[in-house]
């Protein structure tokens, strides 16, 4: 009966991958053991290291490793402009939002960027977890905006974790669930993934 069960979450959802940013002094076999009760298949370690074949990168960076590494950075225009497979935490600059619409960090102009470059938008549920009440509003209705962008312009979306320490990590089920909540259909956080899934298998290939 388990193994039907385990079965069928592997049908539904696939094989689902976590990004997690571990501080330095973080054990990163706690992350690993953690994922997997939690129902995650694997966990990516996210660092500057360039070394990896998948790295966090300054903006000025993106253009000498895109070809060779999945290139993680922190949203803004010149990281769209410049092509970042992987852009995350528009939502989390400290900005006032506007009367009539979040200052979400993305945008029409940014979208069709972002659309052109083939990048993927990633939401960064740490921010949430950290975030005071007051803030944490603010990024969740920012995520809720970002979230209508992308549908409308077909940018993959990938919420990811982006955990420093093993319990900011959270269960597939209450992961995607938290998602679904802010009006992520569960296709696109299935698509999101299969297509990040396929961008790490295209740099994990020898040259």
């Amino acid at each position: 009966m388990v193994q039907k069960h385990l079965n069928k979450f592997v049908l539904v959802f696939g094989f689902m991958i976590d990004v997690v940013l571990p501080d330095k002094n973080s054990d990163l076999e706690e992350f690993r053991s953690l994922a997997s009760a939690l129902g995650w298949d694997d966990v990516i370690f996210l660092s500057d290291d360039l070394k990896a074949s998948v790295v966090l990168a300054e903006a000025k960076q993106i253009s000498s490793l895109k070809r060779s590494k999945v290139v993680f950075c922190r949203g803004s225009r010149e990281a769209i402009e410049r092509g970042a497979h992987v852009l995350f935490g528009f939502e989390s600059a400290v900005r006032e939002d506007f009367l009539h619409h979040r200052a979400s960090g993305l945008n029409h102009v940014l979208c069709r960027l972002a659309k052109k470059h083939g990048s993927f938008v990633a939401f960064n549920f740490s921010s949430v977890l950290v975030a005071d009440d007051f803030f944490r509003a603010k990024i969740i209705g920012r995520m809720q905006q970002n979230i209508r962008l992308c549908r409308k312009y077909r940018i993959p979306m990938l919420p990811l974790s982006f955990a420093r320490v093993p319990f900011e990590m959270r269960g597939l089920l209450d992961f995607r669930s938290f998602f679904v909540e802010l009006g992520m259909h569960p296709k696109e956080f299935v698509d999101g993934q299969e297509k990040f899934r396929d961008l790490l298998d295209k740099f994990s290939k020898p040259l």
